[in-house]
């Protein structure tokens, strides 16, 4: 156990703490009554560790302390209960007692009796506003009689939405401990419809009862938002609702019998940075196979950046995986799977380390393309095209300074989104091509996301990934200075006819020359 003497290095050092911690690290500030000393225990799945203020405390230096870390949570992304890092521990109702004169006065009641607080009204908000609590959450503050959810708390519930407001009152068919003077407002009718339900719907309207008519269509719109709530409950805990911003793969079908994971990895590249594995430090590529362990022609890519699987999706659905086989890609749906038992295996030093590994090497390859780690197929370099006409590509001349002012444009334009390493406009390119370098692929994909089909001087763009393989320079229009200078050549040194045609011949390239780009 550390100590301290001093408060303001005990909050100083409570500070670091927390914010040097990983987010699931769990808190425990206690006051122990006969020193009067505060212990702040920091606990995560590996140690446990106590600090301890070596000195008379007061229980207004354990509320801020509790009210520091309440505003501190609140600064970190925050998923549920678990995240947040402070309860309270022996607090007994003397003690509760002395808290009333704190500004932050409100007390909150989890599962399993875990008690967070004091905190304010503002942090309250946040709170639901983050969803960690509800508008059943019950609540406490000095003057209360008994635990009460939060929705039936006059000066809380003006804070919740009114849908929250309505739902809170659906199911209640129970009185809280302690509450048995609402007794009298729950009897359940044949209709299933409870008379305290109808009591709040007399209150919205400032005491004056509703119609039957309003009644009912209340009563259904709370039941059918109640029916929404428990199908998404039972799709979530099936393991089928799944956030479409944190679904980071793509389903493919139609792949040939002997495929690879390597031949996948190398067609799904193109699309962005592939996640990698961390129980196998390979890239996170699963081929599906039945009992007999037989390939299903079907597999799963998960990327790092949600950005790419609409990358996947719009350029290598339908793609010719080979010559005779063309794949189908489309976004991974996850269905629940059938119910079997699952040996849960302790991770081993090597398997931890294997972990180690994998998240370092992703996190490395997430900062930065360099050109040792590059592999030519240009995931950091985005074509965009057209950014000039046709005829400007005739006109302007590779010198012109045309092109240094485009360049400037474009520099600026997406300078305001990602930083830029090189633009580099392609002189006299008849579709107009301008090439662009960022720093890494994630930069790329972020560009393609935001000018993929942007208006451009009257031009729809089209931006993509360059395949690092196209001669950009070879499919320019050739200079007007260098054409003259061949029809001169050639009016002083004339050839026959044949020894034209066997020149032009000799110059062809041969069909292997030539790829098809697919996009």
């Amino acid at each position: 156990m550390t100590y301290y003497d001093n408060w303001s290095a005990f909050l100083y050092e409570a500070r670091l703490i927390f914010y040097g911690s990983p987010l699931k690290t769990r808190y425990s500030v206690k006051h122990v009554k006969g020193e009067k000393n505060i212990v702040l225990k920091v606990t995560d799945d590996k140690k446990c560790c106590k600090f301890k203020l070596n000195r008379g405390s007061h229980l207004r230096q354990l509320n801020h302390l509790n009210q520091l870390f309440l505003h501190w949570s609140l600064s970190r992304e925050i998923n549920s209960i678990d995240d947040l890092p402070l309860k309270v521990e022996h607090m007994s109702s003397a003690d509760e007692e002395k808290c009333s004169g704190h500004p932050s006065k409100w007390y909150v009641q989890f599962e399993g009796n875990d008690i967070r607080g004091p905190c304010d009204v503002t942090l309250l908000k946040s709170l639901l506003e983050t969803s960690v609590i509800g508008s059943t959450s019950n609540v406490w503050c000095e003057g209360m009689d008994a635990w009460r959810p939060l929705v039936e708390v006059d000066e809380l519930s003006a804070h919740l939405p009114e849908a929250d407001k309505c739902r809170s009152t659906e199911g209640r068919n129970t009185p809280l401990e302690n509450e048995g003077s609402h007794n009298n407002h729950v009897n359940d009718d044949a209709n299933g419809v409870n008379q305290y339900d109808a009591g709040v719907a007399e209150e919205d309207k400032g005491g004056e009862p509703l119609s039957p008519e309003e009644e009912e269509a209340r009563r259904r719109k709370r039941e059918k938002k109640k029916q929404y709530l428990q199908r998404k409950k039972k799709k979530i805990e099936s393991g089928q609702w799944v956030d479409s911003s944190k679904n980071l793969s793509v389903y493919i079908s139609g792949l040939p019998d002997d495929t690879t994971a390597e031949e996948v990895e190398n067609v799904f590249k193109r699309a962005g940075v592939i996640k990698i594995d961390p129980m196998t430090t390979l890239p996170k590529i699963k081929l599906y196979m039945d009992e007999n362990q037989k390939f299903k022609n079907d597999a799963r890519v998960t990327f790092v950046n949600k950005e790419s699987v609409q990358f996947a999706i719009r350029y290598l659905d339908n793609y010719h995986f080979r010559k005779d086989c063309i794949i189908h890609v489309e976004e991974a749906r996850y269905e629940p799977q059938k119910s079997q038992k699952k040996n849960h295996v302790p991770l081993t030093t090597e398997e931890m380390r294997k972990r180690y590994l994998a998240a370092k090497y992703e996190q490395e390859r997430l900062k930065g393309w360099t050109e040792e780690l590059d592999d030519g197929t240009g995931r950091r370099i985005v074509i965009c095209k057209p950014m000039f006409s046709p005829e400007d590509a005739e006109e302007h001349e590779a010198d012109s300074d045309f092109y240094k002012e485009l360049r400037e444009e474009v520099l600026a334009e997406i300078t305001k989104f990602v930083p830029v390493d090189k633009v580099t406009p392609i002189p006299r390119h008849p579709q107009g091509v301008v090439c662009v370098k960022l720093k890494n692929s994630a930069d790329a994909e972020i560009v393609i996301s935001k000018f993929q089909d942007r208006i451009f001087d009257g031009r729809k763009l089209q931006v993509y990934f360059f395949d690092g393989k196209t001669d950009l320079q070879a499919q320019t229009i050739p200079s007007k200075f260098a054409r003259e200078a061949i029809l001169e050549s050639a009016k002083e040194d004339p050839k026959d006819d044949d020894g034209i045609a066997c020149d032009w011949i000799d110059n062809q390239s041969s069909d292997e020359e030539f790829e098809i780009r697919t996009e």
